[in-house]
């Protein structure tokens, strides 16, 4: 919103130093690592759809054991952490 000042006799002027632009604001309340984790899921996820499995079936083989066995472990040692 624009805040409103009022100058004089009833004259009513904006104050620039009262409004941030769209990207100050976004960075004010949108912490950086969060935009690194949407951008890194992202580029992980067009990395995924464009690799072959045919070619790459060791990666698949990883990426299955981390996804399936490995997580349930590192769940529970970061809710022991917390």
């Amino acid at each position: 919103f624009i805040h409103k000042k009022e100058v004089g006799a009833g004259e009513v002027k904006s104050s620039d130093e009262d409004t941030m632009s769209g990207l100050a604001t976004f960075k004010k309340y949108v912490p950086p690592f969060l935009v690194a984790f949407i951008g890194m899921a992202g580029l992980r996820s067009t990395g995924d759809l464009i690799m072959d499995p045919e070619v790459n079936q060791l990666y698949f083989e990883a990426v299955s054991f981390v996804g399936s066995d490995l997580s349930k472990y590192a769940l529970g040692t970061a809710m022991a952490g917390v």
